[in-house]
């Protein structure tokens, strides 16, 4: 009998560790103010911070429109090169009540629950100590002038990733791609 209760309670005890062993976002930001959202820019200041000063090399490829260029490059403005994410930021007074948030596993995931909002989903991805090991982001925007898709996905000392379709009227479709692996 004892082992009986040994083993429910080693399930138990297992089963509440993989239900806490993702951590949930914090309602304060690093500066004390009112999170509502994750905050992409408080995320990517540091990021960015931390890749100003390690200086990695950084094999990029650009291309637009099916031209394709690669090269090997040291970015000298981390935040100008990744402003497409922090541009994305949701945790706005403004945007309360305007995503579904979901935790599922490792995974905080952010769905706009109308279609007119311009950030459409963003999802977080941890560890299981809670550390941000990549970001997917997809924004849509339609006006009378133009509609755009874009997708960014960033993976923390790996690579990022901006992929932009953009359709302007009497002028046609482009496509630009960028990515670059640390």
């Amino acid at each position: 009998m004892s082992n009986l209760v040994y083993k429910v309670l080693m399930v138990m005890g297992c089963g509440a560790l993989c239900l806490t062993s993702c951590s949930q976002p914090t309602s304060k930001t690093n500066s004390g103010s009112e999170q509502y959202y994750f905050s992409l820019d408080s995320f990517f200041r540091s990021e960015t911070a931390r890749l100003q000063k390690e200086n990695p090399l950084i094999s990029k490829t650009v291309a637009k429109d099916g031209e394709e260029e690669s090269k090997s490059v040291k970015i000298k403005n981390w935040e100008n090169e990744l402003s497409a994410f922090t541009s994305s930021d949701i945790n706005k007074r403004a945007n309360v009540g305007l995503y579904k948030v979901e935790n599922r596993d490792c995974d905080i995931i952010y769905t706009a629950l109308q279609p007119g909002v311009s950030v459409q989903k963003i999802i977080i991805r941890e560890n299981h100590q809670g550390e941000v090991r990549a970001i997917q982001i997809e924004k849509i925007t339609n006006n009378i002038l133009y509609s755009t898709e874009e997708n960014l996905t960033y993976t923390v000392d790996s690579a990022y990733v901006i992929s932009k379709k953009q359709h302007i009227k009497l002028m046609g479709e482009n496509t630009y791609h960028v990515s670059g692996k640390f």
